[in-house]
């Protein structure tokens, strides 16, 4: 699926890289380019992705929207969260999960994330990129709460073999949600409810607003929102710009 692979062995950050690289509207449909280093890597809400060269995976997948076709966009981000999960799961990492909205999680340790943004050039052509961080070989870690693949097995692991199977997965993601299909976005739900961290669980969490609370972790709905029950109140519903799960 992916027309274009590329590989730096330095960057600020793989999503500043394609974003600066495809907005032309030139560059091919789709594409991948991975970096050994990234200075300035860039997660949820401005945060920072440290990475170690050579011992975590920084990637960031584009490809071009078409503009005749609707497409579920609020499932994209599940869709590629899943696919992350899955090429692990795979490889027999203990105890996965995925915090909402975009965090893989092992051992109650954050392992991966995910950073979705979609972008529109003077043409109104539109871009999904999808940036991932994976913790692969690093030990220890200087990230407080943070795991690799190699902490949570105890051996290390073939960077370009993983990213191979990723970028395998990701794709046959990308094109269930392509299609848009009523069943496949169930199928999506079922599987992301599976694995939700934290799921029926009481939680804390912080608005767009500012405004913290506590609730019970439902799950999510059918337009890929995350449902809460605070105390005494009826259930709610965020997307992922509106709220934020803060850690217990």
């Amino acid at each position: 699926m992916w027309n274009s692979l590329i590989h730096l062995s330095r960057c600020t950050s793989t999503q500043e890289w394609a974003i600066a690289h495809t907005m032309d509207g030139h560059s091919p449909a789709t594409g991948m380019v991975m970096c050994d280093k990234q200075t300035s890597g860039r997660g949820q809400r401005g945060s920072r992705w440290h990475s170690v060269p050579h011992a975590s995976l920084c990637a960031t997948y584009w490809m071009r929207v078409p503009q005749k076709k609707r497409l579920p966009m609020p499932w994209l981000s599940i869709a590629v969260g899943l696919a992350m999960h899955q090429t692990i799961a795979e490889w027999q990492i203990p105890n996965l999960s995925l915090k909402w909205p975009n965090d893989l999680y092992c051992k109650g340790a954050k392992l991966g994330g995910l950073l979705i943004e979609i972008k529109q050039n003077a043409s109104r052509v539109r871009y999904a990129y999808m940036g991932l961080g994976l913790n692969v070989n690093q030990t220890p870690l200087s990230a407080p709460r943070g795991i690799s693949m190699q902490e949570a097995s105890g051996h290390l692991w073939d960077l370009d073999e993983i990213h191979a199977s990723l970028s395998h997965t990701l794709g046959i993601y990308i094109q269930q949600w392509q299609t848009g299909h009523a069943d496949t976005l169930r199928r999506f739900r079922q599987s992301y409810e599976q694995v939700l961290y934290g799921r029926n669980q009481w939680r804390h969490y912080t608005t767009s607003t500012n405004t913290a609370f506590e609730a019970q972790l439902l799950g999510i709905d059918t337009h890929a929102r995350l449902r809460v029950k605070p105390k005494g109140q009826a259930e709610q519903r965020f997307l992922a710009s509106q709220i934020k799960q803060t850690l217990d």
